[in-house]
Protein backbone atom coordinates (compact mmCIF):
# COMPACT_ATOMS: atom_id res chain seq x y z
CA UNK A 1 0.00 0.00 0.00
CA UNK A 2 1.21 3.51 -0.77
CA UNK A 3 2.44 5.82 1.94
CA UNK A 4 -0.49 8.17 1.24
CA UNK A 5 -2.94 5.32 1.73
CA UNK A 6 -1.39 4.34 5.04
CA UNK A 7 -1.44 7.93 6.27
CA UNK A 8 -5.11 8.16 5.30
CA UNK A 9 -5.84 5.06 7.40
CA UNK A 10 -3.98 6.64 10.32
CA UNK A 11 -5.81 9.96 9.98
CA UNK A 12 -9.22 8.29 9.67
CA UNK A 13 -8.62 6.06 12.68
CA UNK A 14 -7.45 8.87 14.95
CA UNK A 15 -10.25 11.19 13.85
CA UNK A 16 -12.97 8.63 14.60
CA UNK A 17 -11.65 6.08 17.11
CA UNK A 18 -9.31 7.97 19.42
CA UNK A 19 -10.20 10.54 22.12
CA UNK A 20 -10.08 14.20 21.13
CA UNK A 21 -7.42 14.88 23.76
CA UNK A 22 -4.79 12.65 25.32
CA UNK A 23 -1.98 13.04 27.81
CA UNK A 24 1.54 12.63 26.41
CA UNK A 25 2.86 10.62 29.32
CA UNK A 26 6.54 11.56 29.13
CA UNK A 27 5.61 15.25 29.34
CA UNK A 28 2.39 15.10 31.38
CA UNK A 29 0.91 17.41 28.79
CA UNK A 30 -2.56 17.31 27.22
CA UNK A 31 -2.32 17.09 23.43
CA UNK A 32 -4.80 16.97 20.54
CA UNK A 33 -5.53 14.42 17.84
CA UNK A 34 -3.26 16.36 15.48
CA UNK A 35 -0.37 15.84 17.88
CA UNK A 36 -1.10 12.11 18.00
CA UNK A 37 -1.14 11.97 14.19
CA UNK A 38 2.23 13.67 13.98
CA UNK A 39 3.67 11.28 16.55
CA UNK A 40 2.61 8.19 14.58
CA UNK A 41 3.13 9.56 11.06
CA UNK A 42 6.81 8.47 10.71
CA UNK A 43 5.88 4.94 11.81
CA UNK A 44 3.09 4.67 9.23
CA UNK A 45 5.24 6.15 6.47
CA UNK A 46 7.70 3.30 7.05
CA UNK A 47 5.04 0.56 6.88
CA UNK A 48 4.28 -1.50 3.78
CA UNK A 49 0.91 -2.82 4.97
CA UNK A 50 -1.74 -1.43 7.33
CA UNK A 51 -1.68 -2.81 10.89
CA UNK A 52 -4.06 -5.69 11.58
CA UNK A 53 -4.93 -4.34 15.04
CA UNK A 54 -4.91 -0.55 15.01
CA UNK A 55 -5.46 -0.33 18.77
CA UNK A 56 -2.19 -2.20 19.29
CA UNK A 57 -0.34 0.22 17.01
CA UNK A 58 -1.89 3.57 17.95
CA UNK A 59 -1.46 2.92 21.63
CA UNK A 60 -3.02 4.74 24.54
CA UNK A 61 -3.94 3.69 28.07
CA UNK A 62 -7.25 4.69 29.61
CA UNK A 63 -8.09 5.19 33.29
CA UNK A 64 -11.10 3.78 35.11
CA UNK A 65 -11.50 5.04 38.66
CA UNK A 66 -13.81 6.55 41.25
CA UNK A 67 -13.56 10.33 41.31
CA UNK A 68 -12.37 11.95 44.52
CA UNK A 69 -14.79 14.37 46.18
CA UNK A 70 -12.39 17.20 45.33
CA UNK A 71 -8.91 17.79 43.97
CA UNK A 72 -9.04 15.97 40.62
CA UNK A 73 -6.89 17.86 38.05
CA UNK A 74 -8.99 19.52 35.36
CA UNK A 75 -8.33 20.29 31.72
CA UNK A 76 -7.61 23.88 32.71
CA UNK A 77 -5.12 22.74 35.37
CA UNK A 78 -3.23 20.63 32.86
CA UNK A 79 -3.32 23.29 30.15
CA UNK A 80 -1.79 26.15 32.11
CA UNK A 81 1.90 26.09 31.17
CA UNK A 82 1.94 22.29 31.27
CA UNK A 83 1.76 20.14 34.35
CA UNK A 84 5.48 19.45 34.70
CA UNK A 85 8.66 21.47 34.69
CA UNK A 86 10.45 21.69 31.31
CA UNK A 87 13.23 19.20 30.90
CA UNK A 88 12.06 16.74 33.52
CA UNK A 89 11.32 13.17 32.57
CA UNK A 90 11.25 9.63 33.82
CA UNK A 91 13.63 8.74 36.59
CA UNK A 92 15.82 5.60 36.37
CA UNK A 93 13.00 3.52 37.86
CA UNK A 94 10.57 4.67 35.19
CA UNK A 95 8.30 6.90 37.26
CA UNK A 96 7.33 10.32 35.99
CA UNK A 97 8.86 13.33 37.71
CA UNK A 98 6.71 16.46 37.97
CA UNK A 99 7.00 19.86 39.46
CA UNK A 100 4.96 20.80 42.53
CA UNK A 101 2.73 23.31 40.74
CA UNK A 102 0.02 20.64 40.71
CA UNK A 103 -0.26 18.46 43.77
CA UNK A 104 -2.67 16.55 45.92
CA UNK A 105 -4.23 13.08 45.84
CA UNK A 106 -5.95 13.65 42.51
CA UNK A 107 -2.78 14.66 40.73
CA UNK A 108 -0.81 11.89 42.45
CA UNK A 109 -3.34 9.43 41.05
CA UNK A 110 -2.91 10.87 37.56
CA UNK A 111 0.89 10.60 37.76
CA UNK A 112 0.64 7.00 38.98
CA UNK A 113 -1.72 6.19 36.12
CA UNK A 114 0.63 7.69 33.54
CA UNK A 115 3.50 5.72 35.06
CA UNK A 116 1.52 2.51 34.57
CA UNK A 117 0.66 3.59 31.02
CA UNK A 118 4.36 3.93 30.27
CA UNK A 119 4.98 0.46 31.69
CA UNK A 120 2.43 -0.84 29.18
CA UNK A 121 4.36 0.85 26.36
CA UNK A 122 1.66 3.48 25.82
CA UNK A 123 3.01 6.91 24.86
CA UNK A 124 -0.43 8.42 25.43
CA UNK A 125 -3.06 8.16 28.16
CA UNK A 126 -6.62 9.34 28.74
CA UNK A 127 -8.39 10.33 31.94
CA UNK A 128 -11.91 11.71 32.16
CA UNK A 129 -10.78 14.24 34.76
CA UNK A 130 -8.50 16.32 32.55
CA UNK A 131 -8.86 15.19 28.92
CA UNK A 132 -12.24 16.80 28.30
CA UNK A 133 -12.70 20.55 28.04
CA UNK A 134 -16.06 20.67 29.77
CA UNK A 135 -16.47 24.33 28.84
CA UNK A 136 -17.22 23.13 25.31
CA UNK A 137 -20.66 21.53 25.07
CA UNK A 138 -19.73 20.00 21.70
CA UNK A 139 -16.61 18.38 23.13
CA UNK A 140 -18.47 17.09 26.19
CA UNK A 141 -21.24 15.73 23.97
CA UNK A 142 -18.74 13.87 21.77
CA UNK A 143 -16.91 12.46 24.79
CA UNK A 144 -20.04 11.06 26.43
CA UNK A 145 -21.39 9.53 23.23
CA UNK A 146 -18.00 8.08 22.21
CA UNK A 147 -16.70 7.01 25.60
CA UNK A 148 -17.56 3.33 25.33
CA UNK A 149 -15.59 3.07 22.09
CA UNK A 150 -12.68 5.03 23.51
CA UNK A 151 -12.45 2.36 26.21
CA UNK A 152 -12.86 -0.39 23.60
CA UNK A 153 -10.02 1.01 21.44
CA UNK A 154 -7.56 1.54 24.30
CA UNK A 155 -4.52 -0.73 24.44
CA UNK A 156 -5.03 -1.20 28.17
CA UNK A 157 -7.55 -0.01 30.76
CA UNK A 158 -5.86 0.79 34.06
CA UNK A 159 -8.53 0.30 36.74
CA UNK A 160 -7.76 1.85 40.11
CA UNK A 161 -9.72 0.48 43.07
CA UNK A 162 -9.01 3.18 45.61
CA UNK A 163 -10.14 1.28 48.73
CA UNK A 164 -8.93 -2.23 47.87
CA UNK A 165 -5.68 -3.90 48.81
CA UNK A 166 -6.47 -7.45 47.68
CA UNK A 167 -9.07 -9.31 45.62
CA UNK A 168 -10.83 -10.29 48.85
CA UNK A 169 -11.97 -6.73 49.62
CA UNK A 170 -12.93 -5.75 46.07
CA UNK A 171 -16.61 -6.30 46.81
CA UNK A 172 -16.81 -3.24 49.06
CA UNK A 173 -14.99 -0.92 46.68
CA UNK A 174 -17.14 2.04 45.54
CA UNK A 175 -15.93 1.48 41.97
CA UNK A 176 -18.48 -1.32 41.64
CA UNK A 177 -21.38 0.96 42.62
CA UNK A 178 -20.89 3.74 40.09
CA UNK A 179 -22.89 4.09 36.89
CA UNK A 180 -20.06 5.04 34.54
CA UNK A 181 -17.79 2.18 35.58
CA UNK A 182 -20.14 -0.42 34.08
CA UNK A 183 -19.10 0.48 30.55
CA UNK A 184 -15.54 0.90 31.78
CA UNK A 185 -15.65 -2.74 32.87
CA UNK A 186 -17.28 -4.09 29.71
CA UNK A 187 -15.73 -1.88 27.06
CA UNK A 188 -11.96 -2.51 27.18
CA UNK A 189 -10.32 -5.48 25.52
CA UNK A 190 -7.66 -5.60 28.24
CA UNK A 191 -7.94 -4.49 31.86
CA UNK A 192 -5.58 -4.48 34.80
CA UNK A 193 -6.80 -3.93 38.37
CA UNK A 194 -4.63 -1.96 40.78
CA UNK A 195 -5.26 -1.39 44.48
CA UNK A 196 -5.09 1.68 46.66
CA UNK A 197 -1.28 1.75 46.65
CA UNK A 198 -1.10 1.17 42.88
CA UNK A 199 0.17 -2.37 43.29
CA UNK A 200 -1.51 -4.92 40.98
CA UNK A 201 -4.11 -6.94 42.85
CA UNK A 202 -2.96 -10.15 41.13
CA UNK A 203 -0.11 -11.23 38.88
CA UNK A 204 -0.29 -10.99 35.11
CA UNK A 205 -0.64 -8.13 32.66
CA UNK A 206 -4.32 -8.65 31.76
CA UNK A 207 -7.16 -9.50 34.16
CA UNK A 208 -9.73 -10.04 31.38
CA UNK A 209 -8.76 -13.63 30.62
CA UNK A 210 -11.24 -16.50 30.73
CA UNK A 211 -8.62 -19.09 31.68
CA UNK A 212 -7.76 -16.98 34.70
CA UNK A 213 -5.49 -18.75 37.21
CA UNK A 214 -5.80 -15.86 39.71
CA UNK A 215 -9.63 -16.09 39.92
CA UNK A 216 -9.93 -12.29 39.94
CA UNK A 217 -12.30 -12.46 36.99
CA UNK A 218 -14.53 -14.86 38.92
CA UNK A 219 -14.62 -12.39 41.83
CA UNK A 220 -15.57 -9.53 39.52
CA UNK A 221 -18.29 -11.72 38.01
CA UNK A 222 -19.69 -12.53 41.46
CA UNK A 223 -19.68 -8.89 42.53
CA UNK A 224 -21.34 -7.57 39.38
CA UNK A 225 -23.62 -10.48 38.50
CA UNK A 226 -22.17 -10.48 34.98
CA UNK A 227 -20.79 -13.71 33.53
CA UNK A 228 -17.04 -13.88 33.00
CA UNK A 229 -17.53 -14.57 29.29
CA UNK A 230 -19.68 -11.43 28.99
CA UNK A 231 -17.06 -9.36 30.79
CA UNK A 232 -14.34 -10.58 28.44
CA UNK A 233 -16.26 -10.57 25.17
CA UNK A 234 -19.04 -8.03 25.60
CA UNK A 235 -20.84 -6.99 22.42
CA UNK A 236 -22.80 -3.73 22.74
CA UNK A 237 -26.30 -3.51 21.33
CA UNK A 238 -29.92 -4.50 21.84
CA UNK A 239 -29.44 -7.96 23.28
CA UNK A 240 -31.19 -9.07 26.49
CA UNK A 241 -32.17 -5.55 27.51
CA UNK A 242 -33.65 -6.46 30.92
CA UNK A 243 -30.56 -8.41 31.92
CA UNK A 244 -28.27 -5.54 30.94
CA UNK A 245 -30.46 -3.03 32.77
CA UNK A 246 -30.18 -5.33 35.78
CA UNK A 247 -26.40 -4.93 35.70
CA UNK A 248 -26.91 -1.20 36.23
CA UNK A 249 -29.77 -1.49 38.73
CA UNK A 250 -27.63 -1.14 41.86
CA UNK A 251 -25.35 1.54 40.45
CA UNK A 252 -25.65 5.26 41.02
CA UNK A 253 -24.50 8.49 39.40
CA UNK A 254 -24.15 11.95 40.91
CA UNK A 255 -26.13 13.59 38.13
CA UNK A 256 -29.54 12.10 37.38
CA UNK A 257 -29.02 12.32 33.63
CA UNK A 258 -25.80 10.29 33.77
CA UNK A 259 -27.75 7.16 34.72
CA UNK A 260 -29.06 7.23 31.14
CA UNK A 261 -25.98 8.64 29.41
CA UNK A 262 -23.72 5.98 30.96
CA UNK A 263 -25.78 3.29 29.19
CA UNK A 264 -25.56 4.77 25.68
CA UNK A 265 -22.53 2.66 24.81
CA UNK A 266 -23.91 -0.50 26.43
CA UNK A 267 -26.91 -0.45 24.09
CA UNK A 268 -25.02 1.16 21.18
CA UNK A 269 -27.54 3.91 20.59
CA UNK A 270 -27.27 7.64 19.92
CA UNK A 271 -28.79 10.09 22.37
CA UNK A 272 -28.47 13.86 22.55
CA UNK A 273 -26.78 15.05 25.73
CA UNK A 274 -28.94 17.59 27.55
CA UNK A 275 -27.85 18.20 31.13
CA UNK A 276 -30.64 19.75 33.12
CA UNK A 277 -33.36 17.47 31.71
CA UNK A 278 -33.37 15.22 34.79
CA UNK A 279 -35.52 12.09 34.54
CA UNK A 280 -36.36 12.88 30.93
CA UNK A 281 -32.95 11.45 29.96
CA UNK A 282 -33.81 7.90 31.00
CA UNK A 283 -37.25 8.17 29.44
CA UNK A 284 -35.63 9.16 26.14
CA UNK A 285 -33.20 6.26 26.45
CA UNK A 286 -36.06 3.80 26.99
CA UNK A 287 -38.00 5.21 24.05
CA UNK A 288 -34.93 4.83 21.82
CA UNK A 289 -34.51 1.21 22.95
CA UNK A 290 -38.20 0.35 22.47
CA UNK A 291 -38.06 1.60 18.88
CA UNK A 292 -35.31 -0.90 18.05
CA UNK A 293 -35.87 -3.80 20.43
CA UNK A 294 -38.51 -6.49 20.05
CA UNK A 295 -37.99 -8.64 23.15
CA UNK A 296 -40.73 -8.90 25.78
CA UNK A 297 -38.20 -8.76 28.62
CA UNK A 298 -37.92 -4.97 28.37
CA UNK A 299 -41.37 -4.87 30.03
CA UNK A 300 -40.36 -7.11 32.96
CA UNK A 301 -39.81 -4.37 35.51
CA UNK A 302 -41.03 -3.44 38.97
CA UNK A 303 -41.59 -0.26 40.92
CA UNK A 304 -42.37 3.23 39.71
CA UNK A 305 -43.14 3.90 36.07
CA UNK A 306 -41.75 6.80 34.07
CA UNK A 307 -43.42 10.17 34.61
CA UNK A 308 -43.87 10.34 30.87
CA UNK A 309 -45.21 6.87 30.06
CA UNK A 310 -46.99 4.34 32.26
CA UNK A 311 -45.49 1.55 30.15
CA UNK A 312 -41.84 2.45 30.67
CA UNK A 313 -39.64 1.93 33.71
CA UNK A 314 -38.40 5.03 35.52
CA UNK A 315 -34.80 3.87 36.04
CA UNK A 316 -32.49 0.83 35.80
CA UNK A 317 -33.34 0.06 39.44
CA UNK A 318 -36.72 -1.22 38.19
CA UNK A 319 -34.94 -4.21 36.63
CA UNK A 320 -33.94 -6.76 39.29
CA UNK A 321 -30.37 -8.00 38.93
CA UNK A 322 -29.99 -11.72 38.27
CA UNK A 323 -33.68 -12.13 37.38
CA UNK A 324 -32.55 -13.11 33.92
CA UNK A 325 -29.61 -15.34 33.10
CA UNK A 326 -29.87 -16.21 29.46
CA UNK A 327 -26.23 -17.28 29.18
CA UNK A 328 -26.65 -20.02 31.75
CA UNK A 329 -27.44 -23.43 30.28
CA UNK A 330 -29.33 -24.54 33.37
CA UNK A 331 -32.77 -25.64 32.07
CA UNK A 332 -34.39 -24.59 35.34
CA UNK A 333 -33.56 -20.96 34.65
CA UNK A 334 -35.71 -18.49 32.81
CA UNK A 335 -36.54 -19.06 29.16
CA UNK A 336 -34.83 -17.02 26.46
CA UNK A 337 -36.94 -13.97 25.59
CA UNK A 338 -36.96 -14.00 21.82
CA UNK A 339 -38.81 -17.31 21.52
CA UNK A 340 -41.86 -16.10 23.43
CA UNK A 341 -44.25 -13.20 23.65
CA UNK A 342 -45.11 -10.55 21.11
CA UNK A 343 -42.19 -9.27 19.08
CA UNK A 344 -43.40 -5.73 18.48
CA UNK A 345 -43.95 -2.76 20.76
CA UNK A 346 -45.18 0.55 19.35
CA UNK A 347 -44.83 3.99 20.90
CA UNK A 348 -47.84 6.18 20.14
CA UNK A 349 -49.31 9.44 21.41
CA UNK A 350 -51.67 7.28 23.48
CA UNK A 351 -48.88 5.36 25.15
CA UNK A 352 -46.99 2.14 24.71
CA UNK A 353 -48.97 -0.39 22.66
CA UNK A 354 -48.23 -4.09 22.95
CA UNK A 355 -50.05 -7.40 22.82
CA UNK A 356 -50.43 -9.55 25.92
CA UNK A 357 -52.28 -12.71 26.82
CA UNK A 358 -54.91 -11.09 29.03
CA UNK A 359 -56.09 -13.40 31.81
CA UNK A 360 -59.07 -12.00 33.79
CA UNK A 361 -58.70 -12.35 37.55
CA UNK A 362 -60.86 -11.66 40.58
CA UNK A 363 -60.00 -10.44 44.04
CA UNK A 364 -59.24 -13.33 46.34
CA UNK A 365 -61.84 -13.88 49.04
CA UNK A 366 -59.60 -15.93 51.30
CA UNK A 367 -59.45 -14.78 54.93
CA UNK A 368 -56.25 -13.30 56.23
CA UNK A 369 -53.67 -15.97 56.97
CA UNK A 370 -50.89 -14.56 59.12
CA UNK A 371 -48.47 -17.23 58.04
CA UNK A 372 -49.15 -17.27 54.29
CA UNK A 373 -50.49 -13.71 53.96
CA UNK A 374 -52.79 -15.05 51.23
CA UNK A 375 -55.49 -12.44 51.63
CA UNK A 376 -57.39 -9.86 49.70
CA UNK A 377 -55.19 -7.09 50.98
CA UNK A 378 -53.93 -5.71 54.23
CA UNK A 379 -53.77 -2.07 55.17
CA UNK A 380 -50.88 0.16 56.13
CA UNK A 381 -51.71 3.78 56.86
CA UNK A 382 -55.01 3.30 55.01
CA UNK A 383 -53.18 2.19 51.89
CA UNK A 384 -53.47 -1.35 50.49
CA UNK A 385 -50.20 -3.16 51.03
CA UNK A 386 -50.94 -6.36 49.16
CA UNK A 387 -53.27 -7.39 46.38
CA UNK A 388 -54.20 -11.06 46.07
CA UNK A 389 -55.96 -12.37 42.98
CA UNK A 390 -57.24 -15.69 41.77
CA UNK A 391 -58.36 -17.03 38.41
CA UNK A 392 -62.05 -17.99 38.19
CA UNK A 393 -61.24 -21.10 36.18
CA UNK A 394 -58.22 -21.96 38.34
CA UNK A 395 -55.97 -22.11 35.28
CA UNK A 396 -53.54 -19.70 36.90
CA UNK A 397 -52.19 -19.97 40.40
CA UNK A 398 -53.06 -17.32 42.96
CA UNK A 399 -51.18 -14.08 42.53
CA UNK A 400 -50.19 -11.98 45.51
CA UNK A 401 -48.15 -8.82 45.08
CA UNK A 402 -46.94 -6.04 47.33
CA UNK A 403 -47.79 -2.47 46.40
CA UNK A 404 -45.32 0.39 47.05
CA UNK A 405 -46.22 2.09 50.32
CA UNK A 406 -46.10 5.61 48.89
CA UNK A 407 -49.05 6.66 46.78
CA UNK A 408 -46.77 8.82 44.61
CA UNK A 409 -45.00 5.64 43.50
CA UNK A 410 -48.15 4.81 41.55
CA UNK A 411 -48.69 6.40 38.15
CA UNK A 412 -52.41 7.06 38.54
CA UNK A 413 -54.91 8.17 41.22
CA UNK A 414 -55.54 5.06 43.29
CA UNK A 415 -58.04 5.70 46.08
CA UNK A 416 -57.41 3.43 49.06
CA UNK A 417 -59.95 0.81 50.00
CA UNK A 418 -61.91 0.77 46.74
CA UNK A 419 -60.35 -2.28 45.10
CA UNK A 420 -63.75 -3.67 44.19
CA UNK A 421 -64.34 -0.77 41.79
CA UNK A 422 -61.98 -2.37 39.28
CA UNK A 423 -61.68 -5.22 36.85
CA UNK A 424 -58.44 -7.10 37.40
CA UNK A 425 -56.25 -9.12 35.06
CA UNK A 426 -52.72 -10.30 34.49
CA UNK A 427 -51.19 -9.52 31.12
CA UNK A 428 -48.77 -12.36 30.38
CA UNK A 429 -45.75 -11.12 28.42
CA UNK A 430 -43.86 -14.32 27.59
CA UNK A 431 -46.78 -16.46 26.42
CA UNK A 432 -46.17 -19.28 23.96
CA UNK A 433 -46.49 -18.53 20.26
CA UNK A 434 -47.16 -20.92 17.41
CA UNK A 435 -45.05 -19.59 14.54
CA UNK A 436 -46.17 -22.16 11.98
CA UNK A 437 -47.80 -20.87 8.79
CA UNK A 438 -51.19 -22.32 9.71
CA UNK A 439 -51.19 -20.79 13.18
CA UNK A 440 -53.34 -17.90 14.34
CA UNK A 441 -50.80 -15.14 14.88
CA UNK A 442 -53.20 -13.36 17.21
CA UNK A 443 -53.35 -16.27 19.66
CA UNK A 444 -51.19 -17.06 22.66
CA UNK A 445 -51.05 -19.79 25.26
CA UNK A 446 -49.55 -20.73 28.60
CA UNK A 447 -48.97 -24.30 29.69
CA UNK A 448 -48.60 -26.09 33.04
CA UNK A 449 -45.38 -27.67 34.27
CA UNK A 450 -43.40 -24.89 32.65
CA UNK A 451 -41.33 -22.25 34.40
CA UNK A 452 -43.18 -19.22 35.72
CA UNK A 453 -44.49 -16.63 33.33
CA UNK A 454 -43.83 -12.90 33.62
CA UNK A 455 -46.81 -10.56 33.62
CA UNK A 456 -48.19 -7.10 34.24
CA UNK A 457 -50.81 -6.75 36.97
CA UNK A 458 -53.56 -4.73 35.28
CA UNK A 459 -56.75 -3.05 36.42
CA UNK A 460 -59.50 -0.91 34.89
CA UNK A 461 -62.55 0.81 36.30
CA UNK A 462 -65.78 -1.14 36.13
CA UNK A 463 -68.19 0.12 33.43
CA UNK A 464 -70.43 1.87 35.94
CA UNK A 465 -67.51 4.00 37.12
CA UNK A 466 -66.05 5.07 33.78
CA UNK A 467 -67.15 7.06 30.75
CA UNK A 468 -68.66 5.07 27.88
CA UNK A 469 -66.16 3.63 25.39
CA UNK A 470 -63.27 4.56 27.66
CA UNK A 471 -61.76 1.37 28.99
CA UNK A 472 -57.99 1.63 29.33
CA UNK A 473 -56.02 -0.87 31.35
CA UNK A 474 -53.58 0.46 33.92
CA UNK A 475 -50.44 -1.26 35.13
CA UNK A 476 -50.29 -1.54 38.90
CA UNK A 477 -46.92 -0.62 40.35
CA UNK A 478 -45.57 -3.58 42.32
CA UNK A 479 -42.56 -4.09 44.56
CA UNK A 480 -41.43 -7.13 42.55
CA UNK A 481 -41.76 -8.33 38.99
CA UNK A 482 -45.06 -10.22 38.77
CA UNK A 483 -44.72 -13.96 38.12
CA UNK A 484 -47.62 -16.35 37.49
CA UNK A 485 -47.75 -20.12 37.34
CA UNK A 486 -50.03 -22.07 35.02
CA UNK A 487 -52.06 -24.94 36.50
CA UNK A 488 -53.70 -26.07 33.27
CA UNK A 489 -53.40 -25.05 29.64
CA UNK A 490 -54.92 -21.71 28.78
CA UNK A 491 -55.18 -20.45 25.20
CA UNK A 492 -56.86 -17.25 24.02
CA UNK A 493 -56.67 -14.37 21.56
CA UNK A 494 -54.15 -11.69 22.36
CA UNK A 495 -55.24 -8.28 23.63
CA UNK A 496 -53.64 -4.99 22.63
CA UNK A 497 -53.15 -2.67 25.59
CA UNK A 498 -51.90 0.91 25.66
CA UNK A 499 -49.99 1.97 28.75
Amino acid sequence: MSSEGLIYILDEYIANRVPARLIKVDEMKVVTRDDVKEYYRPMFEALKYPPIEMHETVRYAILSHRWLSRGEPTFQDMSEQGARAPGTGPDPEGTIQTQNRLSGPGYDKLVAFCTKAKEYDCPFAWSDTCCIDKRSSAELDEAIRSMFWWYRNASICITHLGTSSSPDDMGSDPWFTRGWTLQELLGPRRTKFFGRDWAPLVDGDNDKVLADPTNILAKVSTITGISDSEICHFVPGMQRVAERMGWASKRRTTKVEDMAYSLIGIFDISLDIQYGEGDVAFSRLMEAIVRRYSGWDIHAWKGRCSKFSRGLASSPSCYPPLLFNFLDNNPDNFRAPLDYGYDETILTNKGLRLKVLLVPMKLSSDPIDKEMHDSLFTFRAKQPKYVALEHPGQAVGKVKVEIPSKLEDQCYPFPPGVMSMYNWAVGVLDYLRDDSEAANENEGAIEPNDSEYTAFLLFQLLPEYRRPNIKPWYKLATEQVVKVSCLKELKDNLTTIAL
